[in-house]
């Protein structure tokens, strides 16, 4: 009696198992096994494959978006920095990696009148915006004992500037800075 429950059992999972996908699954080749990735009957029709949206494609660029400028500041200066002992030289060499975003090399070394100054550089990062030139020390070069990294600040006059001057930010003894482009 068990035998015989279990192969009725077998008999209609069987046919079960091929009328389901020869039957209801619609214009499937009778050949193709029943998968779970494709949509069953129940599910409704089938929709065709969709164009990427703009944000699943990754980012484009407008033909009309114009470039990141350059800041006005980008180029060579040499100068000099006060300091508590007096002047220090200073050379700013400022370039931008894209994006507008300004970043530098600050050096230093002794100016004729103040020849206790060693030499030293660090790295530098910073913003420019409206007019204005903001640069951050990021990380040393060249790092004398007892030399600690400054900010400089300052207002850019012209879309073409000559000069630069502005604060030393930050300053540990510090206080203004001028410089010309070369």
């Amino acid at each position: 009696m068990i035998i015989a429950g279990v192969a009725a059992t077998a008999v209609v999972i069987g046919g079960l198992a091929w009328f389901l996908p020869n039957v209801l699954g619609g214009n499937r080749d009778r050949d193709t096994p029943f998968s779970a990735s494709e949509p069953s009957a129940a599910a409704g029709a089938a929709q065709p494959p969709t164009e990427p949206t703009p944000s699943q494609a990754g980012p484009t660029r407008s033909a009309e978006a114009p470039a990141p400028k350059e800041p006005p500041v980008v180029g060579t200066w040499r100068g000099s920095h006060l300091r508590n002992q007096g002047k220090s030289r200073l050379g700013l060499d400022i370039s931008s990696s894209g994006g507008g975003a300004p970043e530098a090399v600050f050096g230093f070394s002794a100016h004729p009148d103040n020849l206790d100054v060693p030499t030293g550089s660090f790295a530098m990062i910073g913003t420019y915006g409206e007019g204005r030139m903001a640069l951050r020390g990021d990380r040393w070069i060249d790092q004398p004992d007892n030399y600690l990294m400054v900010d400089l600040e300052a207002d850019v006059p012209q879309e073409n500037p000559t000069a630069l001057e502005g604060e030393v930010v930050g300053s540990f003894g510090c206080s203004t800075f001028s410089v010309v482009r070369q």
